[in-house]
């Protein structure tokens, strides 16, 4: 019989942990597993995607204060649909799913899945930062199994909490090799002449710091005819226009808003740049590697460190760092066998990634808690 999987999460909006899922939704064996997605609110840039033979709950959340009808309504769906395991997205919906666990008793073997460091939530400055820290204490240690997407994260989890090593399993995020390379093929035109071409991709947030690294293309521009392309979206957009017209850079760089397909900007590009203060894995990074751009990231708590292999696959830099940013451009600009080197190496590496060998891990893990529940 076929074991039913509950995954949990808030919306499919542009970001890794939604990619994740769809990832998951997509390529878990259908024989051994039927799927069921419950979100607080339908849409998002990747709920299209969900496939047609997995049911999807619309728990329809109104406010803040819906938290309580929201774990009325996921334990009417645990009841109803008879779940064999549930499995959480991020801290918000955790908290809901494990609070509702204790609430109404669930038997069910409950996963989380922790994508981002925790230090920056426990530390925002908001009046709930105490909360939150001390809700992840408690609860996080009722959870099976803690999935994070990689090591450092897993370090920084148990110098939070106190639980059991072996309750955590790093697993790190998928990536369809086979998808990205057949999307990168897809024809774009970045060149306005011969400028180096240099491709960033994430939300226009904070934490992905793309002050620095507009201060390191001014720097850059001096040595170099260079043009920088940001694909996403989000809060900081028009402050990070202003600051690029106030460096006198507005014409090297280009907002293309969200990109549901980044990879063929990728592909056509000379150089990939990750320039954030933290990440939790940095699917970016991967997902350029198999485009066969050369990369350059910061070496941020938790991710890239991971991933690349410095001066071999990739470039690490230091992170709030323009002149070692634009340093490491310009070497790269500047060594065209270095960037096929790296470029080789970083799609090599990309291979480690592969959606089939991480779907297998998230389905062994299945079949381990329904072995034993």
């Amino acid at each position: 019989m076929r074991k039913k999987i509950f995954f949990i999460i808030h919306a499919l909006k542009g970001g890794g942990a939604e990619k994740v899922l769809i990832e998951l939704l997509k390529n878990i064996n259908r024989e051994k597993f039927s799927l069921y997605v419950a979100i607080f609110n339908k849409g998002g840039v990747y709920f299209d995607e969900i496939p047609l033979d997995v049911q999807i709950y619309d728990l329809c959340k109104i406010s803040k204060y819906s938290f309580f009808s929201l774990q009325r309504k996921l334990n009417n769906l645990i009841i109803e649909l008879q779940i064999d395991i549930v499995l959480s997205f991020l801290n918000y919906t955790n908290f809901l799913t494990l609070m509702s666990k204790n609430l109404f008793g669930w038997k069910q073997p409950v996963i989380i899945s922790e994508h981002n460091p925790l230090t920056p939530y426990f530390n925002d400055n908001s009046h709930l930062s105490w909360v939150k820290k001390y809700l992840t204490k408690i609860l996080y240690p009722q959870a099976n199994f803690i999935i994070v997407v990689s090591n450092g994260i897993k370090k920084e989890l148990l110098g939070v909490i106190s639980l059991k090593e072996e309750k955590i399993r790093v697993i790190h995020n998928p990536v369809d090799i086979n998808k990205i390379k057949e999307l990168a093929e897809e024809p774009v035109n970045l060149s306005c002449g011969n400028e180096f071409q240099i491709v960033t991709a994430g939300r226009l947030t904070t934490p992905k710091d793309y002050v620095t690294l507009l201060k390191a293309i001014k720097i850059v521009r001096n040595y170099l005819n260079v043009h920088l392309s940001i694909l996403g979206e989000g809060k900081d957009e028009g402050m990070l226009r202003n600051f690029s017209l106030d460096l006198g850079i507005s014409e090297m760089v280009s907002f293309l808003g969200f990109q549901k397909n980044p990879y063929k900007y990728m592909a056509k590009s000379d150089l990939f740049i990750l320039s954030s203060l933290w990440e939790g894995f940095g699917n970016v990074i991967v997902e350029a590697m198999c485009c066969k751009v050369p990369v350059i990231a910061t070496d941020c708590p938790y991710g890239p460190g991971e991933i690349i292999f410095q001066g071999k696959n990739g470039i690490l830099v230091s992170i709030k760092n323009e002149n070692n940013l634009a340093e490491a451009i310009l070497k790269i600009a500047k060594d065209e066998s270095l960037r096929v080197k790296m470029a080789e190496a970083g799609s090599i590496r990309a291979e480690d990634f592969d959606v089939k060998k991480v779907i297998k891990e998230y389905e062994d893990m299945f079949l381990s808690l329904t072995a034993i529940s």
